[in-house]
């Protein structure tokens, strides 16, 4: 899951646009909820401190922080930075669903869970990408109980900034 940053896209690339070429922050998984159900799946932000982005390794860590109103600006004051990489989405092959809502639970607006009508229309156009969608099989009964800001060390987000590293020392 990403999401476009229109703001910075513009900012950096005014003809973004007319080349398709954006900013795009990354939604992780939560580690906590691989065995919960779709819609009981948290996607957070990452972060990462600008250092690590700059000089990753293997042990670069992956920072989540629980979305709020605020959380953005917590990120910055604790040296956090999303991981942001410019993608072209212009391609016939590039496959976009949204502008999306988070999901509304129990009559309270989320931040942080994609809707079932959402994850509904991803299954029935999954043959148009390679990502896998979460089961719906899996236990619909959660609760979280995660701090506001925890660190985790995904093996996914390790490989994504070692690539983004690599790419932008070849260019």
């Amino acid at each position: 899951m990403v999401r476009v940053a229109l703001s910075a896209t513009f900012a950096h690339h005014p003809g973004a646009l007319q080349y398709g070429h954006f900013l795009v922050d990354f939604y992780v998984l939560h580690p906590s909820d691989v065995t919960y159900n779709d819609v009981n799946q948290r996607y957070w932000l990452e972060y990462h401190p600008l250092s690590e982005l700059q000089h990753p390794n293997h042990q670069t860590s992956c920072h989540l922080i629980r979305p709020t109103l605020t959380s953005e600006e917590y990120a910055r004051a604790s040296g956090l930075t999303p991981f942001r990489q410019w993608l072209i989405i212009h391609h016939e092959d590039t496959f976009i669903h949204g502008p999306f809502e988070f999901a509304t639970i129990n009559g309270r607006k989320t931040r942080d869970r994609i809707s079932a009508e959402d994850w509904s229309w991803l299954r029935k156009a999954s043959h148009l990408f390679s990502n896998q969608t979460p089961p719906t099989s899996l236990p619909a009964f959660c609760v979280h109980l995660n701090h506001h800001h925890s660190v985790h060390h995904l093996p996914h987000a390790t490989a994504r900034v070692l690539a983004y590293a690599a790419m932008s020392i070849d260019s």
